[in-house]
């Protein structure tokens, strides 16, 4: 049996609108599915709103939310060498990339 769930979008947008003039340094965290949203349509929301700081889990979700938002991206993952999407995403200048070890600088 699946479950289908109706947004009420007017109402969505003026509860995180609300949340953001009361948390003016907000940097919501859009990962994974999004929350059923989506990615994307998570990152289009920060942007609509006017945020400049969005976070994602990991720097594979990076591309995910590249053409919705345009400011900067915090990448909660701490950074691994090996982890073939963080490495080109490390020098980036929009992706501000979490590090664990000192190694890693």
């Amino acid at each position: 049996m699946g479950v289908t769930v109706h947004l009420d979008e007017a109402r969505w947008q003026a509860h995180l609108a609300g949340v953001v003039a009361e948390t003016p340094a907000i940097v919501p965290v859009v990962k994974g599915h999004g929350y059923g949203f989506g990615l994307p349509r998570l990152a289009n929301e920060c942007q609509r709103l006017g945020l400049d700081t969005i976070a994602v889990g990991m720097a594979s979700e990076v591309g995910a939310v590249r053409d919705s938002f345009h400011g900067d991206v915090v990448v909660l993952q701490p950074y691994e060498q090996s982890d073939d999407f963080a490495r080109p995403r490390a020098g980036d200048p929009r992706v501000l990339t979490t590090v664990s070890r000192l190694d890693d600088l």
